[in-house]
């Protein structure tokens, strides 16, 4: 199984480059822990990169997914079944390491399609490429998936259970993805750095506003439950915006970033492994309350910590490690022509 969800014989060094960052995003976002932050400046970090990170991820997964049978062909095998093992290796770990789930609590966790921190990626990407082939006969499909993940939010059964909330809400960035070529790249790339510097200062600034004036909770930006009963224009609305700064800074991300090898190229080939592998590490250290009123060691702890975790989870031996697991249990569950 490749790391990369990029599917081409000529490597793309920026979007490997991009990868990069994201994953490294990712691992910030899990470590950042917005209950017992040291300092408020945490809480606008979190929302800045959830304003997008996963939008840009599944961009990029739905530009590379333009061999739709392919696609599809392998979708099983390469999401749905690490899906399924990772989520009871996820229920192995929180109740027999951690001794969650003991005490009369409600053991959903391990319901097949209730994912745990991240997992919901992966079962995602699965219907995404399974889906695609129908979805595209569609006509004006990508407005109106945005129109359906706007609505999806009123509906009280698009939530945690299978990734509906985010499955409905971020699927229209696969399908964006999936429809922009590489004449729309080129596109953005030319458009003036000094335009997107202004608005990656803007959208900051937004987030910085949201979170000091306690405008709004972070459910609108983790996309994972309905609507507030009590709020549902209003988080209708928040979603409608986090869509439009979404969509921003993916075209950031494509106008900044580097299109040149740099060192940070190979980590952007191991994305889902180190997306898989980090998140038992984050697990663990959530069990722990971490520097929470020494802001200086807690951002050397989020920004050195996620550097480290990074880097480690995207080794050789973690490759190979995720590899035969993977494909040994594929070879027990599945059969071979």
């Amino acid at each position: 199984m490749e790391h990369s969800l990029i599917e081409t014989k000529t490597r793309d060094y920026m979007f490997d480059n991009l990868k990069a960052l994201l994953i490294y995003l990712v691992v910030i976002g899990h470590l950042l822990d917005t209950y017992h932050a040291p300092s408020k400046l945490f809480i606008v970090l979190y929302y800045f990169i959830y304003f997008f990170h996963m939008p840009a991820f599944i961009f990029i997964t739905g530009y590379f997914s333009k061999n739709v049978k392919k696609c599809r062909n392998t979708a099983f095998e390469r999401f749905f079944i690490p899906y399924l093992i990772l989520n009871i290796t996820s229920y192995i770990q929180y109740v027999y390491l951690f001794n969650k789930y003991h005490t009369g609590e409600k053991m959903e966790l391990f319901y097949v399609f209730k994912s745990p921190l991240g997992v919901w990626f992966l079962l995602g990407v699965f219907i995404w490429r399974m889906a695609l082939k129908d979805l595209i006969k569609i006509r004006f499909i990508v407005p109106l998936s945005f129109a359906v993940g706007v609505l999806a939010g009123i509906g009280t059964e698009f939530g945690e259970k299978m990734a509906l909330g985010r499955l409905f809400a971020l699927g229209p960035f696969f399908l964006l993805g999936y429809y922009a070529n590489k004449k729309h790249v080129d596109k953005i790339r030319k458009i003036p750095k000094i335009v997107s510097i202004i608005c990656l200062i803007i959208i900051i600034g937004i987030a910085y506003y949201l979170v000091m004036n306690d405008v709004m909770n972070k459910a609108p930006i983790l996309f994972r439950k309905p609507y507030s009963r009590d709020h549902i224009m209003e988080d209708l609305k928040f979603r409608m915006v986090i869509y439009i700064i979404a969509i921003v800074m993916i075209g950031i991300l494509l106008n900044l970033m580097s299109y040149k090898k740099t060192i940070f190229t190979n980590l952007g080939t191991k994305t889902l492994t180190v997306y898989v592998i980090h998140l038992f590490i984050v697990r663990v250290l959530d069990e722990h309350i971490i520097f929470p009123n020494q802001p200086i060691l807690y951002a050397i702890y989020i920004f050195v910590g996620a550097a480290f975790i990074t880097y480690l989870c995207s080794r050789n031996v973690c490759s190979l490690f995720y590899d035969k697991t993977i494909h040994s249990i594929e070879r027990i569950v599945l059969k071979r022509k």
